[in-house]
């Protein structure tokens, strides 16, 4: 006797599963085989408050959350964003305005000197957008010790003012591996005057060779603020 799927329609809701079909998903109905196929369905209507709900897998894509939705996977043990091996700059997730992602992993790799940013807060997200309950790896060790690149796990840019009670970040792991010269941050805070707020995080930047810049936490702007509540 088979095992039978029973799919349950969720309103306001894209599911992803492995087993699913981009090209027969539909929001509240028929699970999408990918993310990118959730939000590309998400940006043909233009609806806000659609739940990319993920079910576990490894989903080998760079995702670029739509404003005014959300992302939450099942675990983050088991549902993994990721980029391995790139061979050119990437960013793996970037937040949009008035957005949510939970429990998930963040995973980006390279062998290569090339820049690389796991999380990406723009825009005014540091003061809208919320992550939460994940796992950040940013790793580019096995290059070169003569080559340069820059590492970040999460790089705030944006222009958001919150207040020390509003938190970006909360309940995440986030870790930089690199070799070389460069700049290897756990959460980078630049280029505009902006906020940003953590909270519950746990930072972690390992140099493996060479004499590239390795610091945990760094605020590189005047007029900019990062706080940590690191418990």
């Amino acid at each position: 006797m088979s095992v039978q799927e029973l799919w349950i329609s969720r309103t306001n809701t894209a599911v992803v599963m492995k087993s699913g079909n981009d090209s027969t998903a539909f929001i509240g109905g028929n699970p999408f085989k990918t993310i990118n196929g959730a939000i590309t369905a998400i940006n043909a209507i233009g609806a806000p408050g659609i739940t990319i709900l993920v079910f576990p897998g490894v989903y080998d894509e760079t995702v670029v959350i739509p404003n005014g939705n959300s992302l939450r996977g099942i675990s983050l043990l088991t549902v993994i964003i990721c980029q391995q091996n790139v061979i050119s700059n990437t960013t793996v997730l970037t937040m949009g305005e008035n957005t949510r992602v939970e429990d998930v992993t963040v995973l980006l790799t390279s062998s290569n000197h090339v820049n690389l940013t796991g999380v990406a807060f723009p825009g005014t997200t540091s003061q809208n957008a919320r992550l939460r309950t994940t796992v950040i790896t940013v790793d580019n060790s096995t290059a070169s010790t003569s080559g340069t690149s820059n590492v970040y796990a999460i790089h705030s840019f944006g222009t958001g003012t919150p207040d020390d009670s509003i938190s970006a970040v909360r309940a995440t792991t986030i870790t930089t591996r690199s070799v070389g010269l460069g700049n290897k941050r756990a959460i980078l805070v630049d280029t505009n005057p902006h906020n940003f707020h953590c909270r519950d995080v746990n930072l972690t930047t390992i140099s493996l060779g060479g004499a590239g810049s390795c610091i945990g936490a760094e605020v590189n702007r005047a007029g900019a603020e990062l706080s940590l509540r690191l418990v």
